[in-house]
């Protein structure tokens, strides 16, 4: 009877052991956490010099104050409201034309984002629609670290299965 107990001991060690080594590989993921990167949308992509178009972005800090620049000339700040949203009319100075780009920054949280704007030279150019900039590069840390559990799972088997084995030799030797 001793020589069951232990083996039974024996397995208990061991599965605990495989557990307690999954929960270090399960609490130890390397994933960064998921934060939003800002976009922007403007009225229209191809105004007029001197024309007055409207800017609009997301994925700011709550109440933070943003500030709207376009090729060196800060056209104006409005603050984000609660969920980091902001709107702002903005009048294109009369000493930009071509292709420019609108960058709007956090002033708290230092985000930014831009979207290309092609401004024309005559007045009545402009139309189109706004399209969605993307602004920081490279993509978003999404999802979540599924090595870890994968692991976990995988040595709860190989521990039931010694359990089994051990619990059918103890039967055999009975």
């Amino acid at each position: 009877m001793s020589a069951s107990i232990t083996r039974l001991t024996a397995a208990f060690v061991v599965t605990l052991g495989l557990l307690l080594g999954a929960g270090v590989l399960a609490s130890s993921s390397g994933a960064a956490p998921y934060t939003t990167q800002p976009t922007i949308s403007v009225s229209t992509q191809t105004p007029a010099i001197g024309s007055t178009i409207a800017v609009s972005g997301n994925g700011f800090a709550p109440n933070e104050l943003v500030t709207v620049t376009l090729g060196g000339h800060v056209l104006g700040t409005a603050r984000a409201d609660a969920s980091g949203s902001f709107s702002l009319n903005i009048s294109l100075p009369t000493g930009v034309s071509g292709s420019q780009s609108i960058l709007a920054t956090g002033l708290t949280s230092g985000k930014t984002t831009s979207i290309q704007l092609n401004v024309q030279s005559e007045a009545g150019a402009g139309g189109g629609t706004g399209n969605v900039g993307g602004g920081g590069g490279g993509l978003p840390a999404t999802g979540a670290a599924v090595i870890g559990v994968g692991v976990l799972g995988g040595l709860l088997l190989i521990g039931g299965g010694v359990m089994l084995l051990l619990g059918k030799r103890r039967k055999v030797n009975a």
